[in-house]
């Protein structure tokens, strides 16, 4: 009987060993009444860098730091351990240890007290040092793919099969009107604004839910007057995230702009091709006409019942000849000369140009010059003279009787630097609501000979 029972007991033991040594984690065996280690593994042997007989040999406390940077005294934690496991505990805590090159290194440490009589007590020791430079890898990648998200200088947004939003970068989140990334956050697309933009974006949901492929979309905002460009795609998920799509919006104004820019000035081009062509054909019998009148006025000038005729065809080869010189310089635009001027020599020079317009009609032109706002100017000098010529004229002609014409000059400011601004204001019923869309199409104009 008692063969029976050591034969069992030594394999019991046996099995104990087996397990202990085959263990993926370093196991100590510490006698918590005696503060000794027992028995140790061969992981503990290869964690630590010492053999067993060494580990036996060595206090539990001085294979871990006494303390650490941040002020966690560890040998005094693993000792509190200890104690939790022999009143019934099972104590877990993320520690370090020091390993075979005498470097602390991350460890996951359990303890639980071995059945039987005595304070026997195992401490089951984790290298987790991997596993945290993994998680932090992965904190790092985090943090990159969201400033990379963030930094795109589009919107990007993730809608779910019910329609709600559950991501956004930075650009989203602003062009949303929501304060912050959480108030966007499960918001329904259709409750996040009602303007164009959003309003296209939620169509290209609904067509790529019905499986479509719609192509990318131009859409300009009007209550902004911003330009944008939107996109949908697909999101290849799993089966849980099954019917996400991938909204892309960017705003394109300025490119817009420069297109409609570029083709206003082919279409000018064009037309000024045209223009002039029909100009230098035209000035060849408006030449005749003019010679024609000149040999008729030497003949007949002296008949009174044609000089009537006569003034009112002079003045229109006049009209005429005038309206074929700026057809022909529009035809041919020039690069400008531009050169430092003062500013408001400039406005003088204009206003003595219109001075016999202004006496025919009865009207006050007024120039307000302040001393702090006179600078120079780099501006095509001739060009800038017409320009404030033509309108001041038109000032004059659209003012009543006695009226009044102001001048001024001003200073002004904008993220893109300070302006000089030169204003001309008069007592007439202004532009028509209708007409300001052409106010810079070259020979617009709702009054006769303007």
């Amino acid at each position: 009987m008692y063969k029976r029972q050591e034969e069992a007991l030594r394999a019991s033991e046996a099995r104990y060993r087996t397990l202990m040594q085959n263990a993926p984690e370093a196991i100590l065996v510490v006698d918590a009444e005696r503060d000794v280690v027992v028995d140790a593994n061969t992981n503990a042997e290869r964690l630590f860098g010492l053999d067993r007989e060494d580990l036996l040999k060595t206090d539990p406390a001085a294979l871990l730091p006494e303390g650490r940077a941040d002020g966690v005294l560890e040998a005094r934690t693993v000792r509190g351990m200890i104690e939790a496991a022999c009143e019934g505990g099972t104590p877990v805590a993320e520690l370090t240890h020091r390993n075979e090159n005498g470097d602390q290194a991350p460890c996951e440490v359990r303890v639980v007290r071995l059945p039987g009589p005595g304070t026997l007590t195992r401490i089951s020791i984790i290298d987790i040092g991997e596993r945290k430079r993994l998680e932090a890898d992965l904190r790092n990648a985090a943090v990159e793919w969201r400033e990379t998200f963030d930094g795109l200088p589009l919107g990007v947004l993730v809608v779910d099969d019910d329609g709600r939003v559950v991501r956004a970068n930075r650009a989203a989140v602003e062009h949303s009107g929501r304060a912050s990334w959480a108030e966007l956050i499960e918001t329904p697309l259709d409750r996040i604004s009602a303007g164009e933009t959003w309003t296209a974006l939620g169509k290209l949901v609904e067509a790529t839910r019905s499986g479509e492929r719609p192509a990318p979309v131009e859409v300009t905002d009007s209550d902004t007057g911003r330009t944008w460009v939107l996109s949908v795609s697909p999101l290849p998920t799993d089966d849980v995230g099954s019917g996400r799509v991938v909204l892309n919006f960017q705003d394109v104004s300025q490119t817009a702009q420069l297109k409609e820019q570029l083709r206003q000035s082919e279409t000018i081009a064009a037309i000024g091709s045209v223009v002039a062509g029909v100009a230098h054909e035209v000035r060849n019998p408006l030449f005749s006409i003019s010679a024609t009148l000149d040999a008729f006025e030497s003949r007949f000038g002296g008949t009174e019942s044609f000089e009537r005729y006569l003034a009112v065809l002079r003045g229109e080869i006049g009209r005429l000849t005038t309206l074929m010189k700026d057809l022909l310089e529009f035809g041919r635009p020039s690069e400008p000369d531009l050169a430092e001027c003062d500013l408001e020599e400039v406005i003088r020079t204009a206003i003595q140009a219109c001075g016999p317009l202004l006496k025919s009609k009865g009207i006050e032109v007024t120039h307000h010059d302040p001393e702090e706002v006179a600078a120079l100017v780099l501006v095509d000098r001739v060009r800038m003279t017409q320009v404030l010529q033509n309108l001041i004229e038109n000032a004059v002609h659209y003012s009543p009787p006695g009226g009044h014409v102001a001048v001024a000059v001003g200073r002004d400011d904008d993220e893109e630097g300070e302006w000089v601004e030169c204003t001309v204001r008069d007592s007439g019923p202004g532009f028509a609501p209708a007409d300001l869309a052409q106010l810079f199409e070259p020979f617009f104009t709702r009054r006769r000979g303007g």
